[in-house]
């Protein structure tokens, strides 16, 4: 069942967002465009920053993907050097460390949160464990329950690294809670019904904004614009644009027709047909072909990708503020803050309050349909948002789709994968069916392959067996309820004849990062159950250099070692459980 969406319904959060974000809306989905600076500091590690404030600076630093999506093991810092005490009347927070794994973007497993306080003393929590940006706090906390919920309590329960964000900045838990209070009494004046809950949610907005908690609107809205970007991230005519650059060939339509096949179905469900898009993408494809070439070696290839569709798009619907730029490079490193608003200014152009009146043959409305889609995905990050919605509508008995994701576990040989299928919350009814589904192409349905699992457990393993050597899939999980099926994220693998599957959304059993390293080194460590294991550095003599001992639980375990004090060269990292060595790597120390 696909997500439904209207103009009408998307304007009024987005304009709450212009209205009140520290940032203007903007196409561009790139990392340089989303962060004030971004620097590469070598070994694909990237560190960016944004000043929320004057006082207040989020930076997150770690590798990336192909697509430009934190993946890996990141560091997110909250820092406020004047820590206002609007909620913390005694010791304020004056920086928050949070260190997890991200997958394409969204949190995945354990979460290490360290606080330091005004008087110098500090607090640490872990949390365990995040799938697909989710918490799965407690799988019997998913099943339906008449019980009345707030909003506070789905943000809790389900969203706590946002909750940690708030706090990071000194809105702690007692703020946000009559926060969400007041939201909840708001809502809960209307009834559900024919009105998009968008328009409940924009009004109770406004009520609020000229109050005592007009300041957190504004942080809210400008973490929803971080979180939105890198939502947009994922849509997949982007993808596609940056598939075909990484290929260095074909186009963006035969990439769409191939790997993104369920794009071209939300298309049609629009109005538009094949043909036309076909179109608009050849006019895309030629204008970004015409700018000057980029080079895959240099570290913001995806960004100067990003910026030359943004350009693209303005010129196919006459953006006449950037017609003197069509034929600039890009590859710009980083943006002041007067530069950064500069740019996304003459994105206004193009946003969805004047679409389609810019619009004046068919290769423009369909570009003005794929902006407004990409939009869409912005919405993905206002946390609040979601987790007010889903209060309303679960007080209200309405049935909504579960949520549900997906992980990959083990290659069973070279036709064969185990993938891992979590029913993260049931949406409020019984779950019907569920599985895993799977195609060639990305977001597969249940109009494709799909094995099922047996019903009533909120996690379960499925194998898949029959797969081509060679071939790329795609799955994800699947689970119905009595409002329709949902599903999770979609994860990709090939199948390789040499060494079985080789799963792209997973890393092997040990793994380094930076490699080659100078300092802070993060390695993680897949744990088949929860025990002790070491992890032990030798240098090229066999001699033992260093060694740390971990509580692993079962999946992956990450650990930040700072191995500055090693002199230059090259040694071998083990992992050992009890008299067994598990894995094993090479790690290279650069002065």
């Amino acid at each position: 069942m696909k997500k439904h969406w209207s103009k009408r319904a998307l304007v009024p959060s987005i304009l709450s967002l212009l209205v009140l974000g520290t940032f203007i809306l903007t196409g561009v989905i790139s990392l340089e465009m989303q962060y004030q600076s971004v620097e590469y500091k070598g070994y694909g590690i990237y560190e960016a920053y944004n000043d929320v404030s004057s006082t207040e600076r989020i930076t997150v630093r770690g590798p990336i993907d192909e697509k430009d999506r934190w993946h890996g093991y990141v560091t997110i810092v909250h820092f406020d050097s004047e820590p206002h005490k609007a909620s913390r009347l005694d010791n304020a927070i004056i920086k928050s460390t949070e260190e997890v794994r991200m997958v394409h973007g969204r949190r995945e497993g354990r979460s290490i949160n360290t606080y330091v306080y005004e008087d110098g003393t500090t607090e640490t929590s872990d949390r365990c464990c995040y799938v697909n940006g989710v918490w799965k706090y407690n799988p019997a906390a998913t099943k339906s329950t008449s019980a009345a919920v707030s909003s506070f309590q789905v943000l809790r329960d389900t969203y706590p690294w946002y909750l940690a964000s708030l706090d990071a900045f000194n809105y702690d838990s007692a703020y946000v809670k009559s926060y969400l209070h007041k939201m909840d009494s708001i809502l809960n004046t209307h009834s559900y019904g024919d009105t998009p809950f968008l328009d409940y949610y924009d009004d109770a907005l406004s009520q609020l904004q000229d109050t005592p908690y007009d300041s957190i609107i504004v942080l809210q809205s400008t973490l929803t614009f971080l979180l939105g970007i890198e939502e947009m991230k994922n849509h997949e005519y982007r993808q596609a644009v940056v598939d075909r650059f990484w290929a260095g060939e074909g186009s963006s339509y035969g990439t769409v027709e191939t790997t993104y096949v369920p794009y071209l179905e939300f298309l049609n469900e629009g109005g538009i047909s094949d043909s036309d898009f076909e179109q608009f993408c050849h006019v895309v494809d030629s204008i970004m072909d015409s700018y000057e070439p980029l080079d895959p070696e240099d570290p913001f290839f995806v960004d100067s990708i990003d910026m030359y569709l943004y350009m693209a798009i303005s010129e196919i619907l006459d953006v006449e503020e950037n017609s003197n730029n069509s034929n600039a490079s890009v590859k710009k490193r980083s943006f002041t803050h007067d530069e950064f608003n500069k740019i996304t200014k003459t994105l206004t152009d193009i946003n969805p309050f004047n679409m389609y009146s810019v619009a004046d043959d068919r290769t423009a409305e369909v570009a003005d349909y794929v902006v407004l889609s990409m939009y869409f995905l912005l919405l993905e990050g206002d946390i609040i948002m979601k987790v007010t919605e889903k209060a309303w509508l679960k007080n209200q008995s309405v049935v909504t789709l579960p949520t549900v994701a997906t992980d990959f576990t083990e290659n069973t040989s070279a036709t064969s994968v185990t993938l891992h299928g979590y029913i993260v919350d049931d949406g409020g009814a019984n779950i019907t069916a569920n599985g895993i589904v799977w195609a060639t192409y990305y977001n597969p349905s249940l109009d494709d392959n799909r094995s099922d699992a047996t019903p009533g457990s909120d996690d379960f393993i499925v194998t898949i067996d029959g797969l081509t050597e060679g071939t790329t899939y795609y799955a994800r999980t699947y689970a119905t309820n009595s409002a329709g099926t949902a599903y999770g994220n979609s994860i990709e693998f090939t199948a390789e004849s040499a060494s079985g599957i080789d799963p792209k959304e997973t890393n092997p059993m040990l793994s380094i990062y930076p490699n080659p390293t100078s300092g802070v080194t993060s390695f993680k460590m897949y744990s088949p159950s929860q025990e002790t294991v070491q992890l032990i550095l030798f240098d090229l003599k066999g001699s033992i250099v260093h060694e740390h001992t971990l509580d692993a639980i079962p999946g992956n375990n990450m650990v930040q070692l700072d191995l500055s004090f090693l002199e230059e060269g090259m040694y071998l990292c083990k992992v050992r459980s009890g008299s067994d060595i598990r894995a094993s790597e090479r790690l290279m120390i650069l002065k």
